[in-house]
């Protein structure tokens, strides 16, 4: 009896595993983003995760707003956790989906460029859209519906 009572716990363990595919499997993230009520094409949406166990994920709005996040892996989703929310935009984001595998590089040249771009006052979005520490925008994985982002030139 004892060691069908280990079988039976070893099977659920292996069920609750694969169920959440060893850690979390990645879940499908959508959302919009507006600047001063209109849509915003061309801007690289990165979820950057609070905890240590989260992992990367960003999108490209198109020119409805919308987005769909990938991870690091380039697979469709982002994995549970919580994020904070970095958004910028600029020309060179215009013409095609952010490599998900890149997303630390993507970040470092986001930060350089929002330096830049404050000091030259270039940049459509605020400063304090495009970096982690700052963003007033906070998400969890698995949403609860459409992600909305709702910017403000100020």
């Amino acid at each position: 009896m004892h060691q069908r009572l280990w079988a039976l716990a070893i099977f659920a363990a292996f069920l609750l595993l694969a169920a959440t595919g060893c850690g979390g499997g990645l879940i499908s993230v959508e959302g919009v983003v507006t600047l001063d009520g209109q849509p915003l094409e061309g801007a690289m949406v990165v979820f950057t995760p609070v905890e240590e166990r989260g992992q990367p994920a960003s999108g490209l709005t198109k020119s409805d707003g919308t987005f769909q996040l990938k991870a690091a892996n380039g697979k469709t989703g982002a994995a549970p956790g919580v994020y904070k929310v970095v958004i910028s935009h600029s020309e060179a984001s215009v013409g095609g989906p952010p490599d998900p595998s890149q997303v630390d590089t993507i970040m470092r040249e986001m930060k350089k460029k929002a330096v830049k771009d404050a000091k030259a006052k270039k940049s459509v979005l605020p400063i304090k859209y495009r970096s982690a520490q700052t963003t007033p925008f906070q998400e969890t994985v698995p949403p609860k519906g459409k992600i909305i982002l709702e910017l403000h030139s100020e």
